[in-house]
Order: structure tokens, then sequence, then C-alpha cells
């Protein structure tokens, strides 16, 4: 069935050169059959051919974790935060990193900056209750002893704020 896909996307993205969706398309249908080196190179050709966004970057970190590539996905999701701060879900795969490549202290530090900053949104919430359930089981509660943010600190996610 992936192959019979990527038959097709390949030939779909060689008709149409630079088509996004196609080439996203084609990224995750590599990434799902574990071609890790062949997604790559889907992405960077994504690179070439359109603007850096937030949903391009999410894709490819999820895919680096997914490869087991913590460093490569921890340097990745660091570099697109610094363009694109306020995107919640590259904040949350970060902690997924974090959790799997065991630095658990440096996630649940992780968790704590994503709730103080996107605490409200209720998307977040529900993702920061999931990473909460797997700390948990990893013997760590990032609620206990959770320092108190208010006032201003609330307001502005830096990415000095957030543990590298």
């Amino acid at each position: 069935m992936f192959d019979q896909a990527e038959d097709s996307l390949a030939s779909a993205c060689a008709r149409f050169p630079g088509h996004i969706d196609l080439l996203q398309r084609r990224a995750s249908n590599l990434a799902q059959q574990a071609k890790w080196d062949c997604a790559l190179a889907v992405f960077e050709e994504l690179d070439r051919v359109h603007p850096p966004s937030p949903a391009i970057e999410c894709d490819r970190v999820a895919m680096l974790l997914a490869a087991g590539l913590w460093g490569a996905a921890d340097a990745r999701s660091v570099a697109a935060l610094e363009r694109f701060p306020q995107a919640p879900d590259l904040h949350v795969l970060r902690l997924d990193g974090m959790i799997s490549d065991g630095r658990l202290d440096a996630a649940v530090d992780q968790w704590r900056a994503i709730q103080a900053h996107f605490g409200s949104n209720a998307q977040v919430g529900g993702l920061l209750f999931e990473r909460r359930t797997r700390l948990l089981g990893l013997g760590r509660d990032p609620v206990e002893t959770a320092p108190a943010v208010t006032g201003a600190e609330q307001q502005t996610l830096r990415v000095e704020d957030i543990v590298t």
C-alpha cells in the first residue's frame, strides 16, 4: 500500500515540481515506511521551494523523533522555535523528544514553560495532560513544586525561557 502511494506521489511530484502539499504527503508517506533518508531528502526539497512554516517544521521534527534521532530533533526544534516561538506544537514536540531521550528534568522544565505560556489554550492543555501522564509514569510530576509564574512573565515566552 505504501509503495503504491510512494509511486503515485513520486510521479505527481515529478509532474508538479515544488507542489507543497504533494511534497509534504510524500515526506509523510516515506516516514511511515521508516525510509528516513528519503523523507529527509523530501524535506530538504521543501526547504528549497517553500519558505519555512510551523507545519513543515512540525512534520520534520515528528519524523526525526519517529526515527529515534533525538539530538537532530532537538536541534531542529530549537532552530524552528527561534523562527516560530508562538507555535505550541513545536514546543510540545520538543517536550516529546526530551521525554523519549530520558532527559526528564529538562522535560519537566519544558512542560512548565509551555504550561505557563500556553496554559489557556485548550488544545495545548490536552497535549500537556497526555505528556504529564507520560512523565508521571516515569516518576516525575511537572505540577508538583512547579514555580509560580505571574504577571508579565506569563505574557512572553522567549527562546531563552525554554530549556536547551
